[in-house]
C-alpha cells in the first residue's frame, strides 16, 4: 500500500497536459504567418452603416457573412441550409494598385451544408479562392 502511495503522485505528475505555448492574444494551431499587427481589432461595440456593412471591411484581418434558413419541399419534406463566406485579408496595408494584377490581397472560402431533416442526411461542401 506504501508503495502505491508512492508511486500513485509520479503516476499521475506524468500524465499532466503540456503547458500552452501560444503566445497571449493568439489562438493555438493559428499560423504564425497569421501575424495580427497592424489590422484593425473588432473589441468593441460600433454603429451599423447598411448597405456599406453589408460588404467586406477593409483593414481588418478576418470576417464572415452566414446565409441560413428552412425549406419546405412540395411533399412537406423539410432541409436546411447554411452558406457562409469567409474572407481572410492578407496584408493590412491598402492595395498597391502598381503591383501586379495577379496578386492576391485575400483569400476566400465558402462553406455550404444542406441537411435532409426526414432522411437525416447532411451534406457539406468548401471551396477556396483568391
Amino acid at each position: 500500500m506504501r508503495r502505491l502511495l508512492i508511486l500513485l503522485p509520479l503516476l499521475f505528475a506524468g500524465c499532466s497536459p503540456q503547458p500552452q505555448t501560444s503566445q497571449p492574444g493568439t489562438a493555438p494551431g493559428v499560423p504564425a504567418s497569421w501575424e495580427q499587427t497592424g489590422f484593425l481589432r473588432a473589441d468593441r461595440s460600433r454603429r451599423f452603416n447598411f448597405p456599406e456593412d453589408h460588404g467586406p471591411h477593409q483593414g481588418y484581418r478576418t470576417e464572415w457573412w452566414y446565409v441560413t434558413g428552412n425549406l419546405h419541399a412540395p411533399d412537406l419534406r423539410r432541409f436546411g441550409y447554411q452558406l457562409t463566406l469567409f474572407r481572410i485579408a492578407l496584408t493590412p496595408e491598402a492595395p498597391d494598385r502598381s503591383a501586379s494584377a495577379w496578386r492576391a490581397e485575400h483569400v476566400w472560402m465558402a462553406h455550404l451544408a444542406l441537411t435532409d431533416v426526414a432522411a437525416g442526411t447532411h451534406y457539406a461542401e468548401e471551396r477556396f479562392s483568391r
